[in-house]
């Protein structure tokens, strides 16, 4: 394609030439900022999907431990509790 315009425009003398050596430059160019582009997108995507997962992963972690701390708590009221009473019936005992 690139002989075929450079062949195009030698009758229009070394403007012409000169213009189609632009374009082909700017085309290349275009062509590979397109390229760079794209394969940025694809690391940040990438990026993006492993940043979600972890963070999934550390949500669902929290989650286990914040269950694991009210269980906990739970227990340990009622534990207070029992010695509360337990205490303050040993002082109307006394």
């Amino acid at each position: 394609m690139e002989s075929e315009i450079i062949k195009a425009m030698l009758p229009g003398g070394p403007v012409a030439i000169l213009a189609g050596f632009i374009f082909l430059m700017y085309k290349k160019d275009r062509t590979n900022s397109e390229n760079c582009m794209r394969s940025d997108r694809i690391f940040m995507e990438d990026r993006l999907t492993r940043m979600i997962k972890e963070d999934q992963k550390s949500r669902e972690e929290n989650t286990v431990a914040i269950t694991t701390l009210s269980v906990i708590l739970k227990e340990l009221k009622e534990v207070v509790s029992d010695c509360s009473r337990t205490n303050i019936q040993e002082r109307k005992g006394q």
